[in-house]
C-alpha cells in the first residue's frame, strides 16, 4: 500500500464513514498495513499499525518525537483519517484505555480563583476570576444544598469503590475456604478408606 487510495481500496466504506479494513489485522484487532514508514524506515515500505499507517501516507512524514497516532472512533479497523489523531500522551490531551487504544481528554480552561465572602446582612458573595456573584441568604442556601449534594455523590461513589473492594476480597477468601473444605474432605475420605481397608485386612 503507497498510497491513501490503495488503503481505502482495500477497505468497505461504511455509511457512517467508516473504512473498514479488509486486510490482516494484529493480534489487538487493529489494521496490520504495509506502507510507507517515514518514522522508523525513512519512508520505506514496513508492516505497521493501520492507523500509523495511514497517518504516514497522509502527511509523508515521521510521527513527532512523544506523539501517539490512534483511531477517535469506536471501530478498531477504521482506516479513514479523518478518524484517526495524532496527540502527544504528556500533553495531558490522551488516556490510554487499553494497549494501542487512547482517548482524547476534554480540556478545561485553567481553573479561575475562587473566594467566598459572608455579609452581614447574610448575603454571600463569590469571586471566581474576575467574575462576582452575590447571592441572597435564600440563593445561598439553595447552593449549599446542591453542594451538599455533590459533596454526598462523591462520598457515594468512594463508599461503594471500598464496598466493592470489600466484596471482592470476601469473594476471594469463600474461595479459598472452599478449595481449602474440598481438600479436607478429599483427605478424610482417604483416611476412612485405609481405615476400612485395615480393618477387612
Amino acid at each position: 500500500m503507497r498510497t491513501l487510495a490503495e488503503i481505502k481500496g482495500r477497505s468497505v466504506i461504511t455509511e457512517d464513514g467508516h473504512w473498514l479494513w479488509r486486510g490482516s489485522l494484529r493480534r489487538d484487532g487493529r489494521p496490520n498495513i504495509y506502507a510507507p514508514d517515514y518514522t522508523h524506515a525513512n519512508g520505506a515500505l514496513r508492516t505497521q499499525c493501520g492507523m500509523r499507517a495511514v497517518w504516514h501516507c497522509v502527511n509523508q512524514k515521521a510521527v513527532p518525537e512523544g506523539c501517539r497516532v490512534f483511531g477517535d472512533c469506536d471501530e478498531p479497523t477504521c482506516c479513514n483519517p479523518a478518524h484517526i489523531k495524532c496527540t502527544s500522551v504528556d500533553d495531558g490531551k490522551l488516556k490510554r484505555l487499553l494497549r494501542g487504544i487512547y482517548e482524547l481528554v476534554e480540556v478545561f480552561p485553567p481553573a479561575r480563583t475562587i473566594s467566598k465572602t459572608v455579609l452581614s446582612n447574610g448575603a454571600v458573595v463569590y469571586d471566581i476570576g474576575d467574575d462576582v456573584l452575590t447571592l441572597s441568604p435564600q440563593e445561598a442556601r439553595v447552593l449549599a444544598e446542591l453542594s451538599m449534594g455533590a459533596a454526598g455523590t462523591a462520598v457515594l461513589i468512594q463508599s461503594t469503590n471500598q464496598h466493592l473492594f470489600l466484596a471482592t476480597e470476601l469473594a476471594a477468601q469463600v474461595e479459598k475456604q472452599g478449595r481449602e473444605i474440598k481438600a479436607l474432605k478429599a483427605a478424610l475420605k482417604l483416611d476412612d478408606d485405609d481405615r476400612q481397608g485395615s480393618l477387612i485386612a
